[in-house]
Parts: C-alpha cells; sequence; structure tokens
C-alpha cells in the first residue's frame, strides 16, 4: 500500500490508507449493487405485484374463441377497352385493413348477424386484420367470448365487406355514366354551333371560287409590286439626270436627250444638239486662230463671233427643251408611282379579306372535326361502358371461410413473463431512483472519495446490540468478537504511533455531523482500548446536554464536567467564580496593551492562574470516577447545561485540560455532534486532535463534509476519520476476517 501523510498538520506521521481504484463507473455500479442487496425486497416487490396483477387479470377473464378467415389479392383480365373499374394500388392493402376495421362496417355486420341469426346472443367481438409478410393475404381474425357469435360474425363482415365494395363499384360506374352523358350533350352541342357556323360561310361564297379569286388578286399584287419597282427604278435615274445637269458649271446640259431616250424624237434632238455644239467649238477654234493675226475688229473676226452667238442661242434653245422634258418626265413617273401604290393597297385589302375568309372556314371546319372527334369517342366509352357493369371486376377473393370458432390460449406464461420483466424494471427504476437521491455513505470507499484530503484513522464493524439494554456490549481483553476487538485496535495503534512534531496526541476529541452516528461507543471503546495498554487513560463525556457514558459503565454521574467548567460555587468553599474574573480582568488588560504586562499584573496573574488550577485539582479529584477498568477514569457529563459553549470558551477549561495532560497519557473526550449545536467547534480547538466518526448507511455526505469545514473554519486538527457499524460482509471490510487466526479455537480447547 502507498504510504500517505496524515494531515496537514501532522505531516511526519505515515498512514496507509486502503487503495480503493477503479473508474468513477465501476464504484457506481458497486454503490448500485450494495444499495440493490440492502433493498432487494422493492424489484421482488414490484415484479410479485405485477405477476399478481396479470395472473388475476388473465384468470378472471372468460374464455375467448377465436375465427379466422383469409382474402388475397387476384387477378383480371384486362380488356382492350380499358373501361374497367380500377383501383389505388400503391396503398392498397393498407387502406382495405382499413376498412375492415372500420366501424361502418363492423356496425352492418351486428345487423346482418341479428337479422339472419336471431337466436344468437350478441357479445362483445374483438376484430383484428393483419397482412401476411411479403404476401397479397390479408388474415382477419374475431375473438369473443361465445364461439357461434364470433364465427357468425366473421362471415357476416366479409359479406358486407364485399358487400360494400360491390357498391362503391356501382356507385363509381353510374358517377362515371352520368359524366360521360352530361359530357357527350355538351360536345354535341358545341358540333352543331361548328356545324351551323361552316355552313353559313360556305353558303355566302364557294370555297373553291374563293380560293381562286385569292390567287388571282395574289398574281395581279405581284404584278404591281414589280411595275412599282421599276417606276422606282426610272425616277432614281431621272433624279441623278438632274443632279449631273445641275452640277454642270457652264449651263449646257451634256445628255440633252436623256430623259427622252426611249423615243425616236429625242434621238433626233440629241443629234441637232450635238451638231450645234461641235460648231460652236469649230466656229471657237477659228477665231482663235485668226485672232493672233488678225486684230478683234477685223470683219473675219466679226463675222465668226455673230456665227458663234446665234449656235450659242441654238444651244441654248436645246438646253431649255431638255429641262422641261426632264420635269415632264420626273411629273409623269411620279403620277404612276403613286397609281400603282394606290393600286396595291387596294389589291393587298381583298387579298387580306380572301384569305381571312378562307382561315375562318377552314378552322370551322377543323372545329366541326374536332367535336366530331370527341363526340365519337365518347359514344365509344358510353357503349363499352354499360356491358362492364355486369361484368365481375373483383380483385380480392376468399382464400378461406371462417374457420369453426376454437378456444384461444390465455398465453398465461408469456403475459407472466413480460409482467415479471416490466415489474422487474420498474423496481430496479425506482431503486435507481432512490440510490441517486440518497447521498448517505454506503461503503467505506464512498466515504474516502468524498474526503480525499481525509485520512482513514480505521473503521469499525456493526455488531448486536444486547437484547435487555439496546448497546453495544464494551470490549473485552479477551473479547470474542474479534473483528470489532481488533478494529479498535488498529485504532489504538495509529493513535499511538502518531507522533508528531515531538510528541503525539494527547487530547483525543471524538465528535460527529449529528446524533446517532456511533460517536459515543467509539469514544468509550476506544478509552478502553487504550486502557488495555496499561496507559492511564480518561474518557470524559463532553455532550453536557445529553451524554450518558456513565451509564455505559454502570457508574453515577450526579456532578460532571458541567460543574467542573462552572463559574457558580459548586462544591464547598470554591472561589472560582472571583478566581476567573480576576483572570479575565488581567487577560483583558493585556491585549488592551498589545499583550504586555507590567511586572506586577503578570506576578498577580500568575498567582490567579495558580489558584485556579489548585481550585480545578479539587474539583476533579472530588468529580472524577474510577471504573473497573485498572487505568481507565471516568468524568460523566454532570447536569444537562445549556450554556455549554460559554463554558468551553471559559478559563476553567483551559485550567481543566491543563491539569489532565499533566496527570493523564490520554484524554479521550466524547463531545456533542458538530451540527447539534456550537459546543463542538468552540473546544474542538482546544484537544490535540479530532477523531471524526461517520455511521455506515446513515450519515449524510452533505451534513459530513458541512461538519468538517466548520471545524476547519475553528481551525480545528482533525486528526482523521473513523468508518463505524461497517458491515462485516462488506467488500471494503477486508480486515480481521480470519476467525481462526485469533486463537478462538485454541481458547475454547483449553
Amino acid at each position: 500500500m502507498e504510504p500517505k501523510t496524515v494531515a496537514r498538520q501532522y505531516p511526519n506521521y505515515p498512514v496507509y490508507r486502503s487503495p480503493h481504484s477503479g473508474p468513477a463507473s465501476v464504484r457506481g455500479r458497486s454503490r448500485f449493487a450494495r444499495y440493490l442487496r440492502r433493498h432487494w425486497w422493492l424489484p421482488a416487490l414490484t415484479t410479485s405485484i405485477a405477476l399478481g396483477l396479470v395472473a388475476f387479470y388473465v384468470l378472471s377473464r372468460p374464455p375467448a374463441y377465436y375465427s379466422q378467415a383469409s382474402l388475397w389479392v387476384s387477378g383480371k383480365v384486362k380488356l382492350s377497352e380499358g373501361t374497367l373499374y380500377s383501383e389505388e394500388l400503391q396503398f392498397f392493402s393498407g387502406t382495405q385493413i382499413e376498412l375492415l376495421q372500420s366501424e361502418n362496417l363492423q356496425a352492418r355486420a351486428a345487423n346482418r348477424v341479428t337479422t339472419l341469426k336471431p337466436e344468437l346472443k350478441s357479445v362483445p367481438v374483438k376484430l383484428s386484420v393483419r397482412q401476411t409478410p411479403r404476401t397479397t393475404i390479408i388474415v382477419v381474425e374475431t375473438s369473443g367470448s361465445d364461439p357461434a357469435y364470433t364465427q357468425a360474425f366473421l362471415e357476416a363482415l366479409v359479406d358486407e365487406y364485399f358487400a360494400y365494395r360491390k357498391e362503391i363499384r356501382a356507385a363509381s360506374s353510374d358517377d362515371t355514366l352520368s359524366s360521360l352523358t352530361r359530357e357527350l350533350e355538351q360536345q354535341e352541342e358545341q358540333l352543331k354551333a361548328a356545324q351551323d357556323q361552316l355552313l353559313a360561310d360556305q353558303r355566302d361564297t364557294s370555297p373553291a371560287m374563293l380560293q381562286e379569286q385569292n390567287n388571282s388578286a395574289t398574281s395581279y399584287l405581284t404584278k404591281l409590286t414589280l411595275q412599282q419597282a421599276d417606276l422606282r427604278i426610272e425616277s432614281q435615274m431621272i433624279e441623278s439626270m438632274a443632279a449631273a445637269r445641275s452640277d454642270n458649271s457652264d449651263g449646257t446640259d451634256p445628255d440633252p436627250g436623256g430623259a427622252l431616250k426611249t423615243s425616236s424624237l429625242a434621238s433626233a434632238r440629241a443629234a441637232d444638239y450635238l451638231s450645234a455644239r461641235q460648231r460652236v467649238e469649230m466656229l471657237k477654234r477659228d477665231r482663235d486662230e485668226f485672232a493672233r493675226n488678225l486684230r478683234p475688229q477685223h470683219p473675219k473676226n466679226q463675222r465668226l463671233n455673230d456665227e458663234i452667238a446665234r449656235a450659242e442661242e441654238l444651244l441654248g434653245v436645246f438646253h431649255k427643251e431638255s429641262r422641261d422634258q426632264l420635269a415632264a418626265s420626273r411629273q409623269l413617273v411620279l403620277q404612276k408611282m403613286q397609281t400603282v401604290d394606290d393600286l396595291i393597297k387596294e389589291w393587298e385589302q381583298k387579298v387580306r379579306e380572301s384569305t381571312e375568309r378562307l382561315a375562318d372556314i377552314e378552322r370551322h371546319r377543323l372545329d366541326v372535326q374536332r367535336a366530331q372527334g370527341i363526340c365519337d369517342r365518347l359514344h365509344s366509352m358510353l357503349q363499352g361502358i354499360d356491358p362492364n357493369r355486369n361484368l365481375d371486376q373483383e380483385i380480392i377473393t376468399r382464400m378461406h371461410g371462417s374457420s369453426a370458432a376454437a378456444a384461444k390460449p390465455r398465453g398465461l406464461i408469456e403475459k407472466l413473463a413480460r409482467a415479471g420483466l416490466v415489474g422487474l424494471a420498474l423496481g430496479l427504476g425506482l431503486l435507481y431512483f432512490m440510490e441517486s437521491s440518497d447521498d448517505r455513505f454506503n461503503s467505506m470507499a464512498e466515504f474516502t472519495d468524498c474526503f480525499p484530503e481525509e485520512e482513514m484513522l480505521g473503521q469499525v464493524p456493526q455488531v448486536r446490540r444486547d437484547r435487555r439494554t439496546g448497546q453495544v456490549q464494551l470490549v473485552e481483553p479477551h473479547d470474542l468478537r474479534h473483528a470489532f476487538a481488533e478494529s479498535l485496535r488498529n485504532l489504538r495503534s495509529s493513535l499511538i504511533l502518531m507522533a508528531c512534531s515531538g510528541h503525539r496526541p494527547k487530547l483525543l476529541l471524538v465528535t460527529s455531523a449529528v446524533p446517532g452516528e456511533g460517536k459515543s461507543t467509539v469514544a468509550i471503546n476506544l478509552a478502553l482500548a487504550l486502557a488495555f495498554t496499561g496507559a492511564r487513560v480518561l474518557l470524559v463525556d463532553g455532550d453536557l446536554r445529553r451524554g450518558a457514558l456513565n451509564r455505559q459503565l454502570g457508574l453515577l454521574g450526579e456532578t460532571g464536567l458541567a460543574e467542573l467548567l462552572t463559574h457558580e460555587p459548586v462544591f464547598q468553599g470554591d472561589k472560582d467564580s472571583a478566581v476567573q474574573l480576576m483572570i479575565r480582568t488581567l487577560s483583558q488588560k493585556a491585549l488592551r496593551s498589545n499583550s504586555t504586562l507590567t511586572p506586577d499584573d503578570a506576578r498577580l496573574l500568575k498567582e490567579t492562574i495558580d489558584q485556579l488550577d489548585e481550585i480545578m485539582a479539587q474539583r476533579v479529584q472530588k468529580t472524577m470516577l474510577e471504573t473497573s477498568v485498572p487505568n481507565l477514569f471516568f468524568i460523566p457529563s454532570g447536569k444537562f447545561a445549556d450554556n455549554a459553549g460559554e463554558l468551553f470558551l471559559s478559563p476553567s477549561t483551559e485550567a481543566f485540560l491543563r491539569q489532565m495532560r499533566d496527570r493523564f497519557e490520554f484524554i479521550v473526550l466524547d463531545s456533542a455532534p458538530v451540527l447539534a449545536a456550537d459546543d463542538t467547534p468552540s473546544l474542538a480547538p482546544s484537544a490535540d486532535g479530532v477523531i471524526f466518526v461517520a455511521r455506515s448507511r446513515f450519515t449524510r455526505a452533505r451534513l459530513a463534509t458541512k461538519a468538517i469545514e466548520m471545524l476547519r473554519q475553528r481551525q480545528a486538527k482533525v486528526l482523521g476519520l473513523v468508518y463505524n457499524c461497517e458491515s462485516l460482509r462488506s467488500r471494503d471490510n477486508y480486515y480481521y476476517t480470519y476467525k481462526e487466526y485469533y486463537g478462538d479455537k485454541r481458547r475454547s480447547a483449553a
């Protein structure tokens, strides 16, 4: 085992702690297992109740009889007309199961049984419909207390099911026939209207004649379009000639007959124009030659000038005629273009009207064809529905009729098994809830895990109480309760060998969190175990509110610790009250002067403390009792005191503890529970060490933690923990279980 240090105030003392290895989940399962061993009756009770209720329910019910019938989805020949009644097959089986289980069919089946078999008494019938896996077979089962009525109800249910399906098919066929008839009437009306309109169009104009007129008009319109294009070209040529003449700088027409090239007159005039122009050019050349040798006034020059002038006048005449002819040609072309444009618009309108009339006639003809086709299809559908209404279109067939009603097995074993599992699960669930909400320590491992910083001084096993007194019998030197005795010896060894800083703890205060945890039992037996070693031991009952150690020791306790610590004069010649008043006065004076006293005050304080020690020694001598155990002395609690907290903080307590430390090797002080009153937190700092006792399956972790925190806050020295009342059958109680090793057989033989 790995050594651990005891506590912070005893760093040099090695203490060995029991190893409790394993993850938290394992410890949690162990805790639940221990809890289950103690409360095994709860799952057993819930299981028994569940079994009893189910058995009573099953056995008290009257015997049930069941009858079965099987239906299956069969195939049908598909006719080419395609007008048979069809159903949605994607969810077919589920739909049929719900239909068979519907209240409507069950009511119809019950009425059918009542009508056909009135001698049968109506009884409640349970209906079950299921589909065989991976098949199209539907199994219908009825169960009831009357076998005859159960079978009759199943037969009636299947018959009503087929009758209902037939009604649905008939209703669907009638609805379809009515819808088709109404639709046919509407289509025939539309067909008649389309035929009348087509006849009216053909009566006004024959379609063939209208088509011929449309073709002729289209051909003539094409010619007009070509003529319009030629006129536009001619107009563009005239415009270009006019532009060329306007660009000629000398005002002469380069082509005086260009505007009338198509006429013979224009050709002759163009030849005259060219001849006149050539003559003018020749005369000008002759004049230029004569001008080099003759004077301008020479008769030859004058004659040439006159001829040139007459020739130019002739050219002007030709030019004017050409301009007039060009303007006339332009005007003529424009008039022709305007006339052609008007004709094109007129014939385009005629072609458009004839085309629209032809399109209307064609549309009306197509409407008649479409309406005629719809009417023909509707007639064909109506002709196919009437024969098919009388055909058998049922796709579900009886595979097996209703079987004879047979007794239904109760299934008691199966139901009891399920009830047992449910009851067991319920009990375990309740037990788990109780265990989760219960923070009491169930094992030493839980106790150690809750206080990892505290040391375990020992564990005391659970022993039987005396039937007469109701108390645990005190330990004896040769106690036959070897586990109990050895656990106290182990605790004693831990304290004796606890040598810390040159001395071992002498004044041991034993306490717990709340009453009933066995601290007094541990304290008195620990004192006995220490006395067995020959050491002088003083056992003090420090529980001034309900101390009763004197009754366990068989001693009287009229006066005790309460009278020792009181300020009032209890014994003859007491001066305790005045002495304590003097000590308090000097102590307060020392505090006011920063813990320093004058030599006279210090001497007076020492003398006063000595007087208090003498008084305390006299009181102890009158109060202390000897026990039947050698070296064990006892001071009872005395009369119960409500001001125990004030008494423990008085100077008399310090004086009492000084006296006892000098006279005894060990002082075991049994105190009140920490959370019961403020007595123990006030007294604990004066002790050498505190032994904290916790009881198995009694002490709550929250209260124990709070109590230890209070002791730490008061600067008390917690030596360690003692786990009391540990079960001998616990897995954590592995000390002193080898009974034969301790010589019981040798002692009995001797």
